[in-house]
């Protein structure tokens, strides 16, 4: 606790360093948001051990959302940093992977490409059976261009995930009460 009240972040130009990843040719961006040892970058309401109450008083992903306004930084705010399960779902080295991590009783599926754009068919049979929300982050038409979708799936259906060149996607599958 002693080195996070010790950092104040008063040399933190978060546009600079932005302009910086951009001219050197970054297509994305992600913030952490949640240090290894739970330490929480953002106005968390889980605990107060977070950079708003602790060292720099500055809630930094909401700092990264408001300057940049990016689309996804919504999905940056609630990836956990420990896992119960972790699943392959596809991939080749230096093309592409598909991966699917639980936490608690949600999933996340993280899909990252090569040099190359892909359109990626991911079953989710490994869901146990019911109702499932997923929310979906995935590639524009542009760079630095974030779609966002929402829809309702079940362990039968398969999920198309789309990704630019060097790019990515999310999901995040919730279960739903059960009718």
């Amino acid at each position: 606790m002693e080195m996070q009240n010790r950092w104040k972040a008063e040399n933190w130009e978060p546009e600079a360093l932005m302009d910086l990843y951009v001219k050197a040719g970054a297509k994305y961006f992600i913030s952490l948001a949640n240090h290894r040892d739970n330490f929480d970058a953002y106005d968390s309401k889980d605990h107060p051990w977070n950079s708003v109450r602790v060292g720099p008083k500055k809630d930094i992903v909401g700092i990264w959302a408001k300057d940049r306004g990016e689309l996804g930084f919504d999905f940056i705010r609630r990836v956990p940093t420990a896992w119960d399960e972790t699943r392959f779902i596809a991939g080749e080295p230096g093309r592409d992977i598909v991966l699917a991590r639980r936490h608690g009783k949600a999933w996340y599926i993280g899909a990252m490409t090569g040099d190359q754009a892909r359109t990626q068919k991911v079953p989710l049979g490994f869901l146990p059976t019911g109702n499932w929300r997923a929310r979906i982050w995935q590639d524009g038409e542009v760079v630095r261009e974030v779609r966002r979708t929402e829809r309702k799936v079940t362990r039968k259906d398969v999920l198309s995930l789309s990704r630019v060149a060097a790019g990515a996607a999310a999901v995040v599958l919730e279960p739903l009460p059960a009718p």
